[in-house]
């Protein structure tokens, strides 16, 4: 009986230690890459800011959604997670630079993994590589810009080639 006990017990110590390091393992750094999702009012909102005065149609309704690549900056003491946005946007006149940046409860993170042998196609059309290891991919949806400042810089002057 003390036998089944001290094999149940180290078992239990055993699987705690081992989703306690899983939960570790996937914990969110600095120099991450979270890819961030916008949709309806709030892409709506996006598109019209960084869309500027280039003549263009700007889409509008429901349906639109914003996808941007943002990486980790800074992890906070509290563990919320800092990220900055930058897009450079060269068909604009003048160049401009648009820059989200803010701060995300990693609780609301969506993680999955791409396991290693999996096809990925870097492009539409393109031939598709073979992933080599597995590759963790976060994602976050913003809901609203509490938190997140949406800054758009122009370019005063350029020198050089």
């Amino acid at each position: 009986m003390k036998m089944r006990t001290l094999t149940v017990a180290a078992l239990v110590a055993l699987i705690a230690s081992s989703l306690h390091a899983q939960q570790n393992d996937s914990v969110a750094k600095v120099g991450d890459m979270i890819a961030i999702k916008m949709t309806g009012d709030l892409a709506n909102e996006y598109v019209k800011r960084t869309k500027g005065d280039s003549g263009g149609a700007i889409p509008t309704g429901t349906g639109i959604q914003v996808e941007l690549a943002a990486t980790i900056n800074h992890v906070f003491e509290d563990g919320a997670l800092g990220i900055t946005c930058s897009l450079i946007m060269r068909d604009e006149k003048p160049i401009r630079l648009v820059t989200l940046t803010g701060k995300i409860d990693p609780q609301k993170l969506t993680t999955d993994i791409t396991p290693q042998g999996t096809k990925v196609f870097g492009s539409p059309g393109g031939e598709p590589q073979v992933t080599k290891k597995d590759y963790t991919n976060r994602r976050f949806e913003l809901l609203d810009f509490k938190g997140f400042k949406l800054r758009i810089w122009n370019l005063v002057d350029e020198f050089g080639e």
